[in-house]
C-alpha cells in the first residue's frame, strides 16, 4: 500500500467491526480505496488506531459483499467492475429507490423515525459541505439502508451480521453521483 488514506476517526455508535466495515465500505464506494491495489489489514488498522483483527473481520465482510477480493497472505484488493456491471447497478438503484420512497411515504412516517433521521440528514449535508465523500457516503448509507429494509421486509437477511450480497458498487456509481451533494 502506498500513502496514507483519508480514513475518518471512529465514534461510538456501533461496535468496532461494524463501524470499520461501514467506513471501509464508504472508502471503496467513494474511490478512496482503489481497485487493483492490495491493502493490508495491519496498515489500515494503524491508521484507524485499532488492532488488525476488527479490520480483517471488516474486510471479510466486504469480501462477502463482493466489494473486495482476498489476496492470500497479503491483504485485500478492491474488486474491479466492468462498465456493464456499473450500468446495471445504476439502473437497479433507479428502479428500487423511487418505488421504495413512494411505499414508505404512503405508509406514513412516525415522528420518532423523523427525529432519528434528522441528525443523519444533517450529517449528510455537513459532509457534502465539507466535500468529505467518505463521510457523506457512510452517512447516506446509514440513512437510506434501513429505509429500504422497512419497505421490503422480506428481503432483510435472517442474520443481520451477515447481510445479503448486494452486488458490486464502483466507479460508474461514483461518477453518476457527480460532485458530493445532499442526501
Amino acid at each position: 500500500m502506498t500513502g496514507e488514506l483519508a480514513l475518518p476517526a471512529l465514534g461510538t455508535r456501533r461496535n468496532l467491526r461494524e463501524e470499520i466495515t461501514q467506513n471501509l465500505r464508504a472508502a471503496v464506494i467513494s474511490g478512496e480505496l482503489r481497485p487493483g491495489v492490495v491493502y493490508s489489514a495491519p496498515s489500515m488498522a494503524a491508521q484507524f488506531g485499532v488492532s488488525a483483527t476488527p479490520v480483517r473481520e471488516a474486510m471479510l465482510d466486504l469480501a462477502n459483499e463482493g466489494l473486495v477480493d482476498i489476496v492470500r497472505n497479503k491483504g485485500f484488493r478492491v474488486t474491479e467492475l466492468s462498465e456493464k456491471d456499473l450500468d446495471e447497478l445504476s439502473e437497479l438503484r433507479a428502479l428500487i429507490e423511487v418505488p421504495t420512497v413512494r411505499r414508505i411515504a404512503a405508509a406514513g412516517v412516525p415522528a420518532s423515525v423523523i427525529a432519528e433521521l434528522r441528525p443523519l440528514a444533517t450529517e449528510i449535508e455537513e459532509a457534502a459541505a465539507r466535500r468529505d465523500l467518505i463521510a457523506h457516503v457512510a452517512a447516506d448509507m446509514e440513512f437510506h439502508g434501513p429505509r429500504v429494509a422497512c419497505a421490503v421486509p422480506h428481503l432483510r437477511p435472517a442474520n443481520p451480521r451477515r447481510p445479503r450480497r448486494p452486488g458490486p458498487v464502483g466507479t460508474r456509481a461514483r461518477r453518476a453521483a457527480g460532485p458530493v451533494g445532499g442526501g
